[in-house]
């Protein structure tokens, strides 16, 4: 597996699925990306020869399930058994890599051969540790406009696949934004990782408050504040221990 710069009409295949109604290749947008090289991929061959084939909806090993387990019981049992497919969850945080990177292997091992996005990642992905997904792209350095267009054709076309946005601050219109492209993907799951959020109203499904503790012994614990859920009250969850992956 390895990463390089993916050519801007393959990226749009990928995107919108071909779709004519949309954006055509020719998008100024996506080219400014291309060009300050923005836009990555990484995927398990070499050869472009065999884009065509990745960019197929490649369906998820279990696209009958509701929800995806985070890793979290806690978190899992107050969501009613995990991240519900087809709806947007939001993840605040007070600094980076607060609980994304568990949150971030339960979403990669669930596409299994499905196109897995990053937008904005804090950190290049760890290229040998994404055996699970076909294919990844990354997008990163994003303005707000870009990321809202990138992301909004993306969940759109989706079908089966994992977005992971990171965005210190999406304001009310980019957030209805996402929402109403998770309309046409009832079989994607969509991770929004935020700062700390002011608590007005935002169109997500479950918003979710990370608190990082440190433990006694080399490890440290997290506890969540669940601040939206579907069918239950905000609740504060104990602390749990992050797995140690080696």
């Amino acid at each position: 597996m390895h990463i390089q710069l993916f050519e801007a009409a393959t990226i749009l295949r990928c995107i919108i699925m071909a779709k004519q109604n949309l954006v055509s290749p020719t998008s100024q947008l996506l080219t400014d990306l291309i060009q300050r090289g923005q836009v990555f991929r990484a995927s398990q061959s070499a050869t472009d020869g065999h884009s065509s084939a990745h960019c197929q909806a490649n369906k998820l090993s279990s696209a009958s399930r509701q929800h995806i387990a985070t890793g979290f019981a806690g978190l899992d049992h107050a969501l009613g058994g995990g991240l519900a497919l087809g709806k947007l969850h939001e993840f605040q945080r007070p600094a980076d890599f607060y609980g994304d990177s568990q949150l971030v292997q339960a979403a990669v091992a669930y596409a299994n051969s499905a196109p897995v996005f990053w937008l904005n990642p804090p950190a290049q992905p760890f290229v040998p540790g994404l055996q699970h997904a076909a294919e990844h792209y990354v997008l990163d350095q994003l303005s707000d406009e870009e990321i809202k267009w990138a992301s909004s054709q993306i969940i759109s076309n989706l079908g089966h696949g994992v977005v992971l946005l990171w965005h210190p601050q999406p304001d009310v219109q980019t957030v209805r934004s996402w929402q109403r492209a998770m309309q046409q993907a009832p079989e994607a799951l969509v991770l929004v990782f935020s700062g700390l959020m002011p608590q007005e109203a935002r169109a997500y499904h479950t918003r979710v408050r990370v608190r990082l503790h440190a433990a006694t012994s080399a490890s440290s614990s997290i506890a969540f504040d669940v601040l939206k859920r579907p069918g239950g009250w905000p609740v504060s969850l104990d602390a749990e221990k992050l797995a140690v992956h080696r």
